[in-house]
């Protein structure tokens, strides 16, 4: 009775490869008198670890690196490294290509050491904007050490992970990040569009809470116009276009 016209979470499940899964929805409840409704499913596929590795293609450089095999707790086969500097002289990103929007968590792996960065900058780039954070790479080294929780990124590769060398006290070390399938995104879409006495279009709109949200407006599919910019705190907000009264039509889109 509550919650329609959007994705609901139910939960996340394992399935083997097949058919052999299902998702049955049963009317042996109590509630006498009502229906239940079957309409739409949705899977997302939720891979809990994409990791990039320093060798990969989806890892880039910039400024001076030196490539070592020797510390004994890195990640796979090597790592690379990058003298320390006052100010930002060489930066190293990882930026995934997310099949799937939703929120990860962020974990990073280096090898430690005493000549390690005790406050090694690193920035996380996401829908929410981006968060500076500082790691001491002298310690918990030689395994996954979560910098990040439940961060929300979107399809392809907008988001991304990058450490700097803007540290002390001699090097700072980029081996291996993952990010970790936490849970879905809300993707934006209109719950109402309705014209009101006065000529106005009021929207009502639903998409991640706790981020922006963004209106465009166009008498065309190819001709859209920014329309504004509001803070979705709830999950659900709404939106009256004023400037509607007397059209006959407009054709709106909402993006994250």
């Amino acid at each position: 009775q509550t919650n329609s016209g959007n994705w609901s979470l139910l939960g996340r499940f394992n399935f083997a490869a097949g058919t052999n899964g299902y998702i049955r929805v049963l009317d042996n409840f109590s509630d006498v008198g009502n229906v239940a409704l079957a309409d739409g499913i949705k899977l997302i596929y939720a891979n809990g670890d994409l990791i990039l590795d320093n060798t990969n293609a989806e890892v880039t450089y910039q400024g001076t690196w030196s490539t070592s095999s020797s510390a004994t707790d890195r990640y796979q086969s090597d790592y690379r490294f990058a003298n320390s500097s006052a100010s930002v002289t060489a930066t190293a990103t990882y930026r995934p290509n997310f099949v799937n929007p939703g929120y990860y968590d962020v974990s990073i792996w280096y090898p430690q050491g005493s000549n390690r960065a005790t406050n090694a900058p690193w920035l996380v780039s996401d829908l929410g904007g981006g968060t500076n954070l500082n790691v001491n790479q002298q310690i918990n080294g030689g395994g996954w050490r979560l910098l990040a929780a439940a961060r929300p990124f979107t399809a392809g590769t907008n988001g991304y992970v990058q450490l700097a060398n803007n540290a002390g006290p001699t090097v700072v070390m980029a081996d291996a990040v993952k990010f970790s399938f936490v849970a879905p995104l809300v993707p934006p879409s209109f719950a109402a569009v309705t014209r009101q006495t006065g000529g106005q279009i009021k929207l009502t709109v639903s998409s991640t809470p706790g981020y922006s949200l963004w209106l465009d407006r166009a008498t065309n599919f190819s001709s859209w116009q920014p329309l504004t910019n509001l803070f979705n705190t709830s999950g659900t907000t709404t939106y009256t276009d004023d400037s509607a009264t007397n059209v006959p039509s407009f054709f709106y889109r909402a993006r994250q």
